[in-house]
């Protein structure tokens, strides 16, 4: 969330924010109104009980009727102090409420755009292979500026190579499971695992700790980590035997900055570099119609996450550290990506500058998202209670960072698209050979 005392001396800067983000300006109006009314309320609580202390003083010299008159006042003070304070309450929880569905300031380098039709390629690798009919939209997405290999005939897509290779089963899950779900199978599972221990031991090399959260946070948590008004729908939710609210994580992002909920931290012990491997589970309740078939978009993915708290004057080098990181990790798998500077209509409420990467999925003619890049500054950490001592004992408010290592279904989809054979087996990069058992480095039809 951000400074409340932005949305008092600078609510234009605010107001320029969400603008960007073509955002109703309501909840900072709200904020703002309801900021005044708990402000006006503190200061009559306060005269009131200025009031008290002067009528307490004057009863010790006062005569018998004017103690009891003065008793009568003190008693409707002190109503109207309990009256005022309980207004207060309210103000102040309405105003925090509204404070918390205001998006975080846009950093300047955000480009403007209403959907991400309009995010702005900044850098491509690799040497995709483009079939003849998609090659103008190919040369449009990247400006042609990225080296391509022309292909003839479509290659098949990753839904149909799970069923022609027997290597997952949609169609049982989905009766059992509901749509978006799948049963890996065969080879898969083993490239599943490879692909995490891969990425896992990429992400230590490089300082990161590894850690395995809990897969659900409690209302409380989850509240304090994400978005939570404009989030919620795409969490799932259960209540325990307690009739207490828990919410399975979307991301090792969540349960692991909550790691630090309300926490003061060294700062020699900063920056905290963490490898979160999970689970996940989303609703994708916005996504009605796309991806549905394949596993590509599913409820249920698993992920490795890049998670940093550092103090504010290191955010920036530390974006750019994890954005390398994923470009790394696929250069290492083969996959020919772009990096994309997310514009304003599509960049998250939390993050002030976040970049995507997206692989070129060759039967789909288009790059598809596998990464996400993101600052928060200290629009996480405020909410959830994240700060460090100065040297000088000042308490500072840390930033936070997230950015996808790797999620495994998303590169599994790569794999099967990019280093598919004419024959029908598909390859398995090189890199993910040594975490494979029984000598697999292909995937093949068994018979």
């Amino acid at each position: 969330m951000l400074d409340i005392n932005l949305f008092r001396e600078h609510p234009e800067i605010i107001i320029a924010s969400e603008k960007r983000r073509s955002k109703d300006l309501g909840f900072v109006e709200k904020t703002i109104e309801y900021d005044k009314q708990w402000r006006a309320a503190l200061i009559q609580v306060e005269k009131l009980r200025q009031e008290v202390n002067k009528n307490s003083h004057e009863l010790a010299t006062a005569s018998s009727v004017e103690k009891k008159q003065k008793s009568e006042k003190m008693k409707e003070l002190k109503q109207k102090i309990i009256d005022l304070e309980k207004n207060a309450d309210e103000y102040l929880k309405l105003r925090d409420e509204n404070r918390y569905r205001v998006a975080n300031l846009l950093d300047e380098r955000v480009p403007d755009g209403k959907s991400d039709k309009e995010n702005l390629p900044i850098s491509f690798y690799g040497t995709p292979s483009v079939f003849k009919d998609d090659l103008p939209g190919f040369l449009k997405a990247t400006n042609g500026k990225m080296t391509y290999k022309r292909i003839e005939t479509r290659l098949k897509s990753h839904s149909d190579l799970l069923v022609d290779l027997d290597i997952a089963n949609l169609k049982k899950s989905a009766g059992i499971a509901g749509s978006r779900t799948y049963y890996l199978k065969n080879e898969l599972v083993f490239l599943n695992i490879a692909l995490l221990q891969f990425a896992l031991e990429k992400m230590v090399s490089k300082g990161f700790t590894p850690m395995w959260p809990p897969f659900w946070l409690n209302e409380k948590a989850m509240k304090a980590v994400s978005h939570f008004g404009n989030f919620q729908d795409s969490l799932y939710k259960f209540t325990d035997n307690d009739n207490e609210n828990f919410y399975f994580i979307p991301s090792s992002e969540q349960p692991m900055i909550a790691y630090f909920y309300n926490e003061i931290i060294r700062k020699k012990d900063l920056p905290f570099l963490c490898a979160g491997i999970s689970t996940n589970f989303r609703r994708e309740a916005s996504a009605h119609g796309k991806d549905e078939g394949g596993i590509f978009r599913v409820h249920q993915f698993d992920k490795i996450e890049q998670i940093v708290v550092c103090a504010p004057e290191d955010s920036e080098k530390w974006h750019q550290e994890i954005l390398k990181n994923g470009e790394e990790i696929l250069k290492d798998l083969g996959l020919a990506y772009r990096v994309i500077n997310c514009c304003s209509g599509d960049i998250g409420d939390m993050n002030v500058l976040q970049y995507d990467i997206e692989v070129w999925m060759p039967s789909q003619g288009k790059f598809r998202e596998t990464h996400s890049v993101s600052n928060l500054k200290d629009y996480q950490a405020r909410r959830a209670g994240i700060r460090y001592k100065e040297p000088d004992g000042t308490t500072v408010f840390a930033h936070t960072l997230n950015a996808t290592s790797l999620a495994t279904e998303r590169v599994i989809v790569a794999i099967l698209e990019n280093f598919q054979r004419k024959e029908g087996t598909v390859e398995i990069p090189k890199v993910l050979h040594k975490y494979l058992p029984f000598g697999i480095t292909e995937i093949k039809l068994l018979k």
